[in-house]
Order: C-alpha cells, then sequence, then structure tokens
C-alpha cells in the first residue's frame, strides 16, 4: 500500500510533467501562429514596398523558428506516463522532458534569435549596396548595421544566460536529488527535503519565460532597422 507522502509525491511530479508539456505545446502553437501571421504581412509589406528580394528570406527563417522544436520533439518522443509506474521512473521520465526544453531554451540564441539578426545585416547589407554611392559609404553603412546590431545580440545573449538557469536549475537539480535518493531508498519516503517540488504549482505562461520577452526586443529591434532601411529604397 502506497504512504500518503508516496502519493503526494507521485501527484506533484504528474501534475508538473503535465504542465511541463502543455506549456511546451503552448510555446510550439504560439510560435506557429505567429509564423503563419508574419508570413503573410512580410508578403504584403514586400509587394506594397519596394523592397528588394532578401526581404522575402526571412519567410523561411519564420518557419525555421517555428518549426525545429516540433522536430527536435518528434525526433525525441517521450513514452506516455502511466499512473501505474514507479516513482522512480516517473521522476527519470519528467527529468528528461525538462532536459529536453532546457536544451531547447539554453540554445534558443543560436537556435531562434541569431538567424534574425543575420537576416537584419544581410537585408541591411543588400540595402546599402543598393543606395550607396561609392565603396566607402557602402563600407561606413555595414559597420553602422554591425554597431546597431551588436549591442541587443550581446544583450539578449547575456540575459538568456542568467534567466533560462533561474527557469529550470533549481526544478532540475531537484529532480536529481530526488531521483538519487529514490536510488538509494526504495520505500519512496521523501520526507520535506522537497517542498518545491512536493508544493509544484502552476508554470509561467509562454509569455513570462525568457524567450518571450527576448522575442519582444529581437521584435523591435527588426522593426525599427527594417522600417528605416525601406526608407531609404523610397
Amino acid at each position: 500500500m502506497r504512504s500518503s507522502n508516496e502519493l503526494q509525491m507521485r501527484n506533484s511530479i504528474s501534475t508538473y510533467r503535465d504542465q511541463l508539456r502543455t506549456n511546451a505545446r503552448q510555446n510550439d502553437f504560439v510560435r506557429i501562429v505567429i509564423a503563419i501571421v508574419l508570413s503573410f504581412v512580410w508578403i504584403y509589406l514586400g509587394v506594397s514596398t519596394p523592397a528588394p528580394w532578401t526581404w522575402y528570406t526571412y519567410i523561411a527563417i519564420l518557419f525555421w523558428q517555428a518549426g525545429y522544436p516540433i522536430v527536435f520533439r518528434a525526433r525525441h518522443r517521450l513514452q506516455r506516463g502511466d499512473s501505474d509506474d514507479s516513482p522512480k521512473k516517473m521522476v527519470a521520465g519528467t527529468l528528461v522532458e525538462l532536459e529536453s526544453e532546457y536544451w531547447l531554451s539554453r540554445n534558443l540564441f543560436w537556435l531562434n534569435i541569431s538567424p534574425t539578426f543575420l537576416f537584419l545585416l544581410v537585408f541591411c547589407a543588400h540595402v546599402a549596396y543598393l543606395t550607396s554611392r561609392g565603396s566607402m559609404e557602402f563600407l561606413s553603412s555595414i559597420g553602422l548595421v554591425v554597431t546597431i546590431l551588436t549591442f541587443p545580440a550581446i544583450l539578449i545573449s547575456s540575459i538568456l544566460r542568467v534567466s533560462v538557469p533561474a527557469v529550470y536549475e533549481p526544478r532540475r537539480q531537484e529532480l536529481f536529488a530526488l531521483l538519487n535518493q529514490l536510488n538509494e531508498d526504495s520505500t519512496g519516503q521523501t520526507g520535506d527535503q522537497f517542498p518545491q517540488l512536493l508544493r509544484s504549482g502552476k508554470l509561467s505562461p509562454w509569455w513570462a519565460y525568457p524567450s518571450g520577452c527576448c522575442g519582444i526586443a529581437v521584435a523591435l529591434v527588426a522593426s525599427t532597422i527594417i522600417v528605416t532601411s525601406i526608407a531609404m529604397l523610397m
């Protein structure tokens, strides 16, 4: 017969795992919707303004940003949890899911944000090439664009290096400690050594995560630079 402490632990782990999966699905849904909406907006703006062909390359980046997490999860498909699973198996499975989300968030800058900065650099360089009267003016324009993009890129990367571990690392270490204890003690008695997990609350919504904040920052920077570049062509 299961003790009340074991039942509490199992319910807490199961709730946290469900919340982790729900949050991942919400993130994927938001990415897909944003990619589809922005693609139509991008095409409309490209047709209605004298934008060069490099303008449309961002559509591929939008679909990459929406698609790579889905492909990653499809290639690392997780087994469906069972209510009869042992506590050790439940903790190990939850830890695997947490590690996957942690990896995606930790590599968010290189997989999601850096392609946007690369597009901005290529697009602005193309605009500068079309509008410059000489090589010196072209090089000075490129230098200005690189200078403008460097600061937000470094800022966002620094924010992610601090904020992502703050979101995932405490719960990750707690699960590791709980798994180690279960490996040593087969009774499933955890006591009160893991209050954060046993009082598992609702996860933050997608917009409260670092990805949402950084996405907004990148969108603002991108909008400013692109509007300025298009104005140079008109």
